[in-house]
């Protein structure tokens, strides 16, 4: 049982990680689409703004990177209780960890649907 929820929590951090490196891709997209539209419609309310988003898509790629780090370390737990001696119990601790873990990344997966929402919004209202 325990081999089989092992498998599950890592598969389920493989994808986290790939959805993070594709937001963390996005990230810098974003900021330069925030440059060229500041080129193109000036003024202080929209320098504010953007200056703002791109704060706020700063500290998005900060998240990122402490998310991965804690992903990859319970990965490397995983990956131990796996090859722990056979009828071994693992510690119940690494399954809750997973369930934190989880609880994180969709608050942080709220926050980053947030803020891409308040680009999109932003780049509407340059229009």
């Amino acid at each position: 049982m325990s081999n089989d929820l092992i498998k599950v929590y890592r598969e389920e951090n493989n994808k986290w990680k790939q959805t993070l490196d594709i937001q963390r891709q996005e990230l810098p997209a974003m900021c330069e689409t925030l440059s060229e539209f500041i080129k193109n419609k000036p003024g202080k309310q929209n320098i504010d703004n953007a200056r703002n988003l791109n704060s706020q898509l700063e500290v998005q790629v900060e998240v990122i990177d402490q998310i991965s780090v804690k992903i990859q370390s319970q990965q490397e737990r995983l990956i131990g209780l796996r090859e722990e001696t056979p009828g071994h119990t693992p510690s119940m601790n690494t399954f809750y960890d997973q369930e934190e873990l989880r609880g994180e990344l969709l608050r942080f997966e709220k926050n980053y649907l947030d803020l891409k929402q308040k680009f999109h919004s932003f780049l509407l209202s340059v229009l």
